[in-house]
């Protein structure tokens, strides 16, 4: 297998910055509280750091044509997270974005692999 590797800013949700009604933010959370009973959560232990992620690094199949492993930097360049990793499935292995698309949409720069595997373990070292 070959793999490429990148790392790009993570975009701001303009949700997070609009702001919403007691009302609305009661609903849409009592709404989002019910439907985690029913369905299972894709990361259970990561949905609420990823709002908090400023940059990605993505480890890139270039055989299958997808993204294999994920790393979410917090705004200091620590590791918050790491996907897929034990019952959690991933934020960009869920989608069939291709490299190209990465670079340009995201400006998605090349990085080494040993800094992306530096990341890797030393999030999985300290989570063991």
């Amino acid at each position: 297998m070959t793999y490429t590797y990148i790392k790009f800013k993570a975009s701001v949700s303009e949700d997070s910055n609009e702001k919403e009604s007691a009302a609305k933010k009661f609903l849409k959370n009592s709404i989002i509280k019910a439907l985690e009973l029913i369905i299972p959560k894709a990361n259970p232990d990561f949905d609420r750091e990823i709002n908090n992620v400023k940059e990605w690094l993505i480890e890139y199949d270039d055989q299958n044509n997808f993204p294999n492993r994920e790393i979410g930097l917090n705004n200091m360049g620590q590791v918050i997270l790491i996907m897929p990793w034990k019952d959690n499935y991933g934020y960009w292995t869920d989608n069939e974005i291709k490299l190209e698309e990465f670079i340009s949409e995201f400006k998605a720069l090349k990085i080494s692999s040993a800094e992306f595997e530096t990341c890797w373990n030393q999030f999985e070292t300290s989570h063991q």
